[in-house]
């Protein structure tokens, strides 16, 4: 019984996934400079002041409701968590996680690296997960215990086991202090290893799963801009921290990502001292 649910969830979350680029506009690669945009003041988790300026298109952007409208269609019962509209029903059975464009930055600037994150989690344990990138139109998906898969095709992390070996992809922002990052930037170039930072958590843990890279690491992450790319992530061979843990799901949580369990007991033992 619960494979058939997750087997229609999973159906549901490339349903609702597709629907989305047409709400998103092909504007999406067009300059931002003609984009009206709010100025706001926001208090973050030290409850210091930051000025965000946000695109009023975004703001107004309607593809998170278009999901969860879709879902709840189908799934009146479940919980669900969204980047826009938060918390509603978490201690149901079954939650949807949803983010309707992770890579906001990349996409207000004209940059590919941006994408929509869909996952399912059952009795707190993430179980299903979907990322379309439509830009490059590539589809990752996962069901606990059935594999990861990339437009249909298996996929598999790589095997490696040294930093030398392939790129590691690294997030940061101003949520956390730097010095939660830099010993574990000058960890990696000091091994040898070379690092990219492309905008989107979400995509960038996907490519560990997929082996174009061996591993993502940023200090800290909200829950859905990566649960669904950690189930990916795991089905694909790979390890991944208990992000849920300390109440990740709603406050949050570092994310650790690599292809082979050494370099992920390597690179974690790093970021726990510091």
């Amino acid at each position: 019984m619960r494979k058939r649910r997750l087997s229609k969830a999973l159906a549901m979350f490339l349903a609702a996934a597709l629907t989305i680029p047409a709400a998103v506009p092909v504007a999406a690669s067009e300059s931002t400079a003609d984009k009206e945009e709010t100025v706001y003041v926001k208090t973050d988790a030290n409850g210091e002041e930051k000025t965000v300026i946000v695109s009023d298109w975004l703001k107004n952007f309607s593809g998170e409701a278009k999901i969860k409208d879709a879902l709840k269609s189908h799934f009146p019962q479940d919980g669900f968590l969204g980047e826009e509209s938060g918390a509603e029903n978490l201690a149901c059975e079954y939650c949807w996680v949803v983010d309707p464009i992770d890579g906001t930055s990349s996409f207000l600037y004209g940059l590919n690296a941006w994408c929509i994150s869909i996952a399912i989690l059952h009795k707190n344990q993430i179980v299903c997960g979907v990322i379309f990138d439509p830009v490059h139109n590539e589809l990752f998906r996962a069901m606990k215990g059935d594999g990861a898969f990339l437009n249909d095709h298996p996929i598999r992390t790589s095997s490696s086991i040294s930093l030398k070996e392939g790129l590691i992809g690294l997030g940061v922002s101003h949520r956390v202090h730097p010095n939660t990052f830099t010993p574990v930037l000058n960890h990696i170039l000091l091994d040898g290893g070379i690092f990219i930072r492309n905008g989107s958590g979400a995509l960038m843990l996907v490519y560990v799963a997929a082996g174009r890279l061996i591993g993502y690491f940023e200090p800290h992450i909200n829950a859905w801009d990566v649960c669904a790319a950690i189930i990916i992530v795991q089905e694909a061979g790979g390890y991944v921290n208990n992000f849920l843990e300390k109440d990740g799901l709603l406050k949050g949580n570092y994310i650790l990502g690599c292809c082979t369990e050494e370099l992920f007991l390597r690179l974690n033992r790093i970021i726990r001292v510091n």
